[in-house]
């Protein structure tokens, strides 16, 4: 017995609504995502230049051991760029790398993706 052609289409119809319906669901996701890093970008940039974070007033080992410290929560990463960029400015010069190591960070904390991610980073000065 053949299925009756408009369950058929029904049916395809349907499964397209929920495939689109999860893109879209997965677009506006992101989107909320790119704006929270935006946001977090922008008030870490408000509070260097308000505290003066990173500057020779408060240092950079400070910056830096907190940077590292919020390592801790979860779904957060750290992209390093002493390696990048001029040792007296926060933001390195090499976008291009920055960003590579950034996606590298959300490849494997936000969509799970088996990546090397982490920059090798001191654990002891002993």
């Amino acid at each position: 017995m053949k299925p009756d052609k408009s369950y058929l289409e029904f049916i395809r119809s349907l499964k397209q609504k929920i495939i689109n319906r999860r893109y879209q669901a997965a677009r506006l996701a992101n989107r909320e995502q790119l704006l929270l890093y935006y946001k977090t970008g922008k008030m870490l940039s408000d509070k260097v230049k308000v505290q003066k974070w990173g500057t020779k007033e408060q240092g950079w080992p400070l910056l830096r051991e907190a940077k590292t410290n919020a390592l801790y929560l979860p779904q957060t990463g750290k992209a390093v760029s002493l390696d990048v960029g001029d040792a007296n400015d926060i933001h390195a010069v090499d976008k291009r790398t920055v960003g590579n190591r950034l996606a590298l960070n959300a490849l494997h904390l936000v969509y799970g993706k088996e990546v090397v991610y982490a920059d090798l980073c001191m654990l002891t000065t002993k």
